[in-house]
């Protein structure tokens, strides 16, 4: 607590002091009559004391009972979000995963295709020069 919660505590237990000087002064011995209102001063003060601390109780307690479904309000949001997020990125990354492939396989069959036609193409001037070998023996 800080110094400002205790100042009404404190108000009251000085103002109380000074009552009770001020009776002392006006009082004569023997007298009931001041020490009854001394007594029922100190009740009455002791009573907004009392009511007062279980007020300031019940007023923190409910503040923190408000912060902490805020908190796990905020931490519920949060979660959602990043869950959110996460199927998002692994959404985006199987996307990726497929259109490589599908890249690769591409290039695989431009590959195959180029390769093929090279070998013909060998095979070709390679029958083309056997020919010409055989002519030429």
């Amino acid at each position: 607590m800080t110094l400002i919660d205790w100042l009404p505590i404190i108000l009251s237990v000085v103002s109380l002091l000074l009552l009770i000087l001020v009776l002392k002064k006006l009082a004569t011995p023997g007298d009931d009559t001041v020490v009854r209102s001394l007594r029922e001063e100190f009740k009455a003060s002791r009573e907004e004391t009392g009511r007062s601390a279980r007020e300031l109780r019940e007023e923190v307690a409910a503040a923190q009972k408000t912060s902490n479904q805020t908190i796990i309000q905020t931490i519920g949001e949060m979660r959602k979000t990043q869950k959110d997020s996460l199927e998002s990125v692994e959404s985006r990354i199987k996307e990726l995963v497929d259109s490589n492939r599908d890249r690769l396989d591409r290039l695989r069959d431009v590959l195959d295709s180029q390769i093929k036609s090279l070998q013909q193409s060998n095979e070709k001037k390679l029958d083309q020069m056997r020919e010409t070998v055989d002519e030429k023996l």
